[in-house]
């Protein structure tokens, strides 16, 4: 049945997007807020705007009407309620006895401007009224916003006037001690339907304690520099949340009865597995507030956060972002062999649509190409003569979990013109600007540096001495499993972000084969302009060991293209290969590989490997990809450089950015945005189904914040490796030349509505 829903605060960011994913999951949307509805929010069924602080009174609200009664006439007909709307933070005034004291911090999140004890009635008492008035219009479900400060937020991060938990970690049995007007508004608020829930048998009453939101565009902010005792941080700011984890929550409280039964209050607190540091938990509240003996503390293991959400886990289903996972989330088109496009799960935070979609296969018929005896081919489905073959495939649904794997043990020593040894580069000798996810990615503790000193490029120029190719290993070492997968990175991926269909029992089964995943030169972790610390030789070695006849034609076309060797060389796919090859080389694996799987720029990198090196692999897999960039690709990929190198950041004499481009990442974002969804997205509004109130919406709340943490010089980088992709350099220009060299068995899935990689290509 269509459930009528009542949403309050819908004009605000949380509440908008709760009544926008209740719309689209078939919803009927009544929006209320004191302020006006705003365009984007004209698509819910209906609005009211009404003061919900005057409806503790009889006399007209501030617009002039009976805010008692126009509430009346909004809960007509209504069967659940959200209740988002609340002055949203703490005072910025302290309680008086903390100002005395003149221990109080500065906030670190925006505080109120408001007196405590206004903040105080007109939560408390919008609360009040909303719940009655619910009840007597005979709903069955109020969903209230509460937050984690009802346990005690305190504006004195430490000492005896700031919160000192019972246990660790913080669960809905915790008690709840605030120490200031917000907190203690949004307990009164639970009280307020614990005490209506003792008499409407009838309703069910669900709370929804969560923590500080971290908005999507801040994402890639974390992990933030741990406190000090010099400059501690109240505890509850330790928890974080992301906010399409509270969206959903709040969305799964309203849709899912089992949430709370008939004449109850149930409790959920909303957390992270983590804090926002990446020091571990139990030395940094010793150290920065003296706790050293809290009940419980002794199973936090690394960096675990303060609060539990386990219950919410649970029982809403909810799995919590980390910002220790990837973060860009994913969209698979429909097949069109659907009658009917569906709207499917997108999460523009988990990260965000910076890459087409990476769908998950069936082990069974991706790995149709590992067995040494003939199998059947993998099933193909058309719908129609206009419609070539494609595979069908379901749709990816990321990992909460992150693999624990063992590693390879041995690592022995690689020789370009000398021979060094495969340590990690010291990472203080290396300016590292990068983006967020290339950091993250370079703290893994079992990630690999493979020397690339004096590697010498297609292009000419030889890599300086801190070059080195990142990979990570998985699974058991190679001479013990069934054989070696190669899983190289995507444009702008990083190791880590693969690691959902890597694992035991999953698509890349780690029970029996050892997956190696190298990063792509130029993302970040490997050799980078953002990892740059040396100038580069130019000066072409009389003799290169290194460099076939093959790469030689590249670096002949290389000095005839506008892609010739500035401050930072272009990077071929070739030479991405060739540095691969020497890498498995050096940790003794035999050839040729089980296979080499390859999506995106990953799929181009795949196809090299296949024609320069054809007794390399037994099979390769080819995803959303091709064999070289075509024009139609390059001339999307030129009008992402022009668009970053419009930016007044871009220096022409040192050809690289001195400065974040800001507005050249946000045109760039913007640009990608057209290109990185299928049309259907937009003109079958898909996005509303994601939480987004139009297409402008998605692209401000998705592609610009995703893009915004970047490291441009990086993007660009990448972004000369991609255009000059070309797989018949390997026969003289002669492309099919080229493709009669491939003799491994290969499983081509490209997407029939991709943009850049067309199906034709």
């Amino acid at each position: 049945t269509i459930m009528r829903v009542l949403v309050t605060g819908a004009a605000g960011r949380l509440g908008g997007a709760v009544a926008a994913k209740l719309k689209a999951r078939g919803c009927v949307v009544t929006g209320v807020d004191r302020l006006a509805a705003p365009q984007a929010k004209l698509e819910l069924d209906r609005w009211f705007t009404i003061d919900l602080a005057a409806t503790t009174e009889s006399a007209p609200d501030a617009k002039g009407g009976d805010a008692a009664s126009l509430l009346g006439e909004a809960m007509h007909g209504i069967e659940a309620v959200v209740h988002c709307a609340a002055w949203p933070g703490p005072s910025a005034t302290p309680p008086p006895a903390v100002v005395a004291s003149g221990r109080s911090s500065p906030p670190v999140i925006g505080l109120e401007a408001i007196l405590p004890a206004k903040l105080l009635k007109d939560n408390v008492g919008s609360t009040a009224a909303l719940c009655d008035a619910a009840v007597k219009a005979g709903a069955k479900r109020f969903v209230f916003s509460s937050s984690a400060f009802a346990f005690g937020y305190s504006h004195v991060p430490a000492g005896p006037q700031a919160f000192v938990p019972q246990y660790l970690p913080i669960d809905e049995n915790h008690q709840a001690t605030p120490l200031e007007s917000y907190g203690l508004s949004k307990l009164a608020g639970e009280q307020v339907l614990s005490a209506a829930s003792r008499t409407a048998l009838d309703c069910s009453f669900v709370s929804l304690r969560f923590t500080n939101i971290v908005k999507r565009e801040r994402w890639s902010d974390l992990p933030w520099s741990a406190p000090t005792a010099a400059e501690p941080l109240t505890l509850l700011m330790w928890a974080y949340v992301h906010e399409d984890d509270v969206i959903d929550a709040h969305v799964a409280a309203v849709t899912d009865a089992a949430t709370a039964d008939k004449g109850t209050h149930e409790l959920y607190v909303l957390s992270a597995p983590d804090t926002r540091f990446a020091q571990p938990t139990v030395p940094l509240l010793a150290s920065t507030h003296g706790l050293e003996r809290v009940r419980g503390a002794d199973g936090l293991v690394g960096n675990a956060s303060p609060l539990s959400a386990a219950k919410a886990e649970r029982r809403l289903g909810i799995k919590f972002k980390s910002w220790q996972q990837p973060k860009r989330g994913v969209h698979i088109a429909a097949s069109p062999s659907s009658p009917s496009p569906s709207p499917l799960p997108f999460s523009p935070a988990a990260g965000t649509p910076r890459h087409r979609s990476v769908p998950k296969w069936n082990g069974t018929r991706l790995f149709a190409l590992l067995p040494t005896s003939p199998q059947p081919k993998p099933k193909l489905e058309s719908d129609s003569a206009s419609h070539p073959a494609t595979v069908t495939t379901p749709t990816r649904r990321a990992s909460t979990a992150l693999i624990a794997a063992t590693p390879v043990a041995t690592v022995a020593t690689a020789t370009f013109t000398t021979a060094t040894t495969c340590t990690a580069p010291s990472l203080n000798s290396v300016s590292l600007s990068g983006s967020g996810a290339a950091h993250r990615a370079l703290s893994d503790p079992n990630l690999r540096f493979f020397p690339l000193h004096r590697f010498r490029l297609a292009c000419g120029a030889e890599l300086p001495a801190s070059a080195h190719l990142a990979y990570r290993i998985y699974g058991p070492p190679a001479q013990e499993s069934q054989g070696v997968i190669l899983h190289p990175t995507s444009f702008d991926a990083v190791h880590d972000e693969l690691e959902y269909q890597i694992g035991p029992g999953r698509t890349f089964d780690t029970n029996r084969y050892t997956v190696i995943v190298p990063n792509l030169l130029g993302n970040g972790v490997s050799f980078s302009p953002s990892t740059l610390s040396h100038t580069l030789s130019k000066e072409p070695a009389a003799t290169d060991t290194g460099t076939d006849s093959a790469t030689a034609a590249t670096a002949a076309a290389a000095s005839t293209s506008t892609d010739t060797c500035f401050f930072f060389p272009l990077v071929s796919v070739a030479d991405n290969v060739r540095a691969q090859r020497a890498m498995l080389e050096a940790e003794g694996v035999s050839f040729p590989l089980k296979m080499i799987y390859g999506y995106s720029m990953g799929a181009l990198q795949a196809y090299e490997w296949a024609v320069a090196h054809p007794n390399s692999t037994l099979s390769i897999a080819a995803v959303c990809g091709a064999s070289k960039c075509g024009d139609l690709n390059a001339i999307f990929l030129r009008s992402l450089g022009a668009a970053l190198q419009a930016d007044s950041a871009w220096s022409d004499e040192k050809r690289r950015f001195v400065s974040p481009p800001t507005r050249g990442l946000r045109a760039f974002a913007n640009i990608y945005a057209g290109w990185g969804v299928g049309a259907e997205w937009y003109l079958s509004r898909l996005y509303s189904a994601a939480g987004f109130f139009s297409a402008d919406d998605f692209v401000e709340r998705s592609y610009e914040p995703a893009f915004a943490g970047c490291d441009a010089n990086d993007l660009l980088s990448q972004i000369r490796t991609w255009r000059a992709a070309d797989v018949s350099v390997h026969a003289q220009g002669d492309w099919e030349a080229a493709m009669r060299r491939i003799r491994a068995r290969v499983l081509l899935m490209p997407g029939d509505t991709d943009k850049y990689f067309t199906l034709t290509e």
